[in-house]
């Protein structure tokens, strides 16, 4: 009985710390090996193609990140659930995170995913941006 008081002492600390960790919203990144957070946004979306920026706080995560356009099928009326949802082109930001895909678009719905890059001995996570009508 001795060693299961001892191991319930062990357990209490790592949980008191998961869970100061979780309500300091820290979870996810915790929990997902760390990780610089990323995000994108698609800030416009016309006939001739979409511009947007990459943002995080390091600038490392900004620059020479690969950025790739998709057409949102769900947002499309297309029902079909093994329908994967089209890869329009991609782009690299510049050191500003800005990013801008030139191919000609139809009306509809798209959204950007900019890929996790290595970022020295930390990684800056990949991240989607919000669907957007053009």
């Amino acid at each position: 009985m001795g060693e299961k008081q001892r191991s319930r002492g062990k357990v209490k600390p790592a949980v008191a710390g998961l869970a100061a960790l979780i309500a300091a919203g820290g979870a996810s990144e915790a929990l997902a090996g760390g990780g610089i957070k990323t995000t994108a946004k698609l800030e416009s979306v016309k006939p001739e193609g979409a511009k947007g920026k990459v943002s995080s706080k390091k600038s490392k995560c900004v620059r020479g990140r690969k950025v790739t356009l998709f057409f949102d099928l769900s947002k499309s009326g297309v029902t079909d659930p093994n329908a994967k949802d089209p890869k329009i082109g991609t782009d690299k930001t510049n050191k500003k995170g800005k990013f801008e895909i030139e191919q000609p678009l139809s009306a509809g719905t798209y959204y950007v995913k900019v890929a996790a890059k290595k970022a020295g001995k930390r990684k800056c996570r990949a991240a989607k941006s919000k669907s957007k009508k053009g």
